[in-house]
């Protein structure tokens, strides 16, 4: 009689009993086994639902339905997590002047004023090289384009060529320290990843543009390269990759709860933490070899929200270089800063004459939160980079 007036509760109890007796006779079953537990590598003989195995896969058989699911949930690939990362703030990254590069092979000429560049009467110059100059303002008369620099010189507009602000990498703030490694995509044509370790490219998987963000969750070895296992079926090979591994042990000699830098050199990446928590990830680019960034262990000494570099090792100047107002600049070894780069693209490979060069708004960031005397542990774990004094004699920069 319920049946014929009421069949839609009918069939509501049949599926609740449908699905309360797997879970009766998976319960019953734990219950009876409760002495000893499988192992995680150990089949139990027991085929369950993929469901099941997820809810319990130490009592069900590792080759059941759902034992790839089990693997990749424990891996931290299902579900899915985000990083836990914040974006900048993109005031961060502004400044208040431009810039431009001077020729490489002439030297460059400042004046004291628009009528003294059209007459030439220099009031002095700097060497042919590598050379930047800031500029904030652009005059533009009859005899031609000037600019006048940050520190207020005038230079003829022919002798330079004005750089756009170009879409650059940044870093980004952490809510809490990742669970798994993490890093960027290097290559500047993008990638796509392997299905297997030491596989051709999946030209039908998702392709990773340069700097894409990516979690590792495994890694394996072939033919002695690296490879890192960015998502199901998905394999990126460690050149290709800039990484950061959270530190789960502080170096020896920072004390508990102080602010303090990691500096991979071999990944050519940054993580700032707060006592244990890491609170900011980046991609850096360090000393060029012959230029090292010297591995150890620093305190930032002084800092200059702006501030002009120049330099050169040879005994004819031919490596001189002039940055004219760099910024966010953070002295921790010597000569060599942490600071704002404008002038390359090329974070996460060497670029520097043993600074540590980070984008413009990850620069500001660290500025605004290290104080000085935050400690800085720059290391190598490829060994690659020297540690002898003697390659550290000259003071390096930039």
């Amino acid at each position: 009689m319920l049946a014929k007036r009421n069949p839609q509760i009918i069939r509501v109890f049949r599926v609740s009993i449908l699905g309360i007796l797997p879970v009766f006779f998976l319960t019953a079953f734990a219950a009876a086994r409760a002495p000893w537990r499988a192992s995680a590598g150990e089949p139990t003989g027991v085929i369950c639902t993929v469901e099941s195995q997820m809810d319990y896969p130490d009592l069900c058989s590792n080759s059941g339905p759902g034992a790839v699911r089990v693997d990749y949930w424990q891996a931290g690939l299902l579900p899915r997590r985000p990083l836990p990362a914040l974006p900048l703030d993109p005031s961060l990254s502004q400044l208040d002047r431009s810039y431009a590069r001077a020729g490489k092979d002439a030297k460059l000429n400042f004046y004291s004023s628009v009528e003294d560049a059209i007459s030439g009467n220099a009031n002095h110059s700097i060497y042919k090289g590598f050379v930047y100059v800031s500029y904030v303002q652009r005059i533009v008369r009859d005899e031609g384009t000037f600019f006048r620099t940050g520190d207020g010189w005038i230079v003829r507009g022919d002798d330079l060529t004005p750089i756009t602000n170009k879409d650059q990498f940044n870093g980004f703030a952490l809510a809490q320290t990742p669970d798994h490694p993490f890093g960027w995509v290097l290559p500047y044509e993008g990638v796509y990843p392997s299905r297997t370790p030491g596989g051709s490219a999946d030209k039908h998987a998702v392709f990773y543009p340069r700097y894409t963000p990516v979690e590792v969750f495994d890694s394996q070895k072939v033919d002695q390269t690296t490879w890192y296992m960015v998502g199901i079926n998905q394999w990126i090979v460690q050149t290709s990759l800039g990484l950061v591994f959270p530190d789960t042990v502080r170096p020896d000699g920072i004390p508990a709860g102080v602010k303090w830098i990691s500096i991979n050199l071999f990944e050519q990446s940054l993580a700032a933490y707060e006592g244990d928590r890491m609170v900011f990830a980046t991609l850096v680019a360090s000393g060029l070899p012959g230029y090292w960034t010297r591995p150890g262990l620093f305190q930032i000494q002084k800092k200059y929200d702006i501030q002009t570099m120049s330099g050169s090792f040879e005994v004819d100047k031919s490596d001189y270089y002039y940055v004219g107002d760099v910024p966010w600049v953070m002295y921790f070894d010597r000569a060599r800063a942490i600071h704002g780069e404008y002038w390359h693209n090329n974070l996460g490979g060497r670029h520097s004459h043993g600074c540590v060069n980070v984008p413009v708004a990850d620069g500001h960031w660290l500025y605004n939160w290290a104080p000085e005397g935050t400690w800085v542990s720059v290391f190598d774990p490829s060994g690659k980079t020297p540690t002898d004094e003697k390659y550290y004699l000259n003071d390096a920069g930039i």
